[in-house]
């Protein structure tokens, strides 16, 4: 059982150091001093906080047709945008009540998550060209990109490492320890069900 959880807790050291990485990889381009509201991570699919979920001449321009929000309610650190902010524009809205909690079960929307994003964009061996897809929460470096990262894993068939690292190189992201064990999880389940 030590064993287990030392092997847990180095796996977890060993993303939380590719996201320092990428970290330091934005800095030198000087991507942090001028932080985006969103940005592109695969064609198709934006990553993004609630200013570029709310900028609806923004989303026009980048051709945003499908908000998938992650941080979906009235409560603190959620923003509630729904179908009634969108309407009279093509944007499809679809949200989901997650809190940015450590305990929080974040995994038991990977597949509803995922499923909103394959209809838009596809997977790798199938891609679709339904649109762009802005998939978001308030500041977009914790629910959203891990969102971003299961789609990744399943859809494009991934490993968690590869997947953060993808998200991580376009967009400052930090997921919390939680949410960071909850992939691993999720890549340990989609290792079995590859086998």
């Amino acid at each position: 059982m030590a064993e287990e959880i030392d092997c847990e807790n180095e796996k977890l050291e060993s993303l939380k150091n590719i996201l320092d990485h990428s970290i330091s990889s934005l800095t030198t381009r000087g991507h942090l001093k001028r932080r985006n509201p969103c940005d592109q991570i695969i064609p198709g699919l934006y990553l993004g906080d609630c200013a570029a979920a709310t900028s609806l001449d923004h989303l026009h321009l980048l051709g945003i047709t499908h908000i998938l929000n992650a941080a979906e309610g009235t409560d603190f650190n959620q923003i509630m945008t729904g179908n009634d902010f969108y309407q009279g524009t093509p944007i499809k809205y679809y949200g989901i009540s997650a809190d940015d909690d450590d305990s929080y079960d974040l995994s038991r929307h990977f597949d509803e998550s995922s499923d909103i994003i394959k209809q838009v964009i596809g997977t790798k061996a199938q891609p679709k060209n339904n649109g762009k897809i802005l998939v978001h929460c308030m500041a977009g470096v914790s629910r959203s990109p891990t969102f971003v990262a299961s789609y990744l894993m399943r859809d494009h068939g991934m490993d968690v490492n590869e997947a953060l690292k993808i998200v991580s190189d376009a967009r400052f992201i930090y997921p919390n320890d939680g949410f960071l064990k909850l992939l691993m999880k999720y890549n340990r389940r989609l290792d079995n069900k590859g086998s």
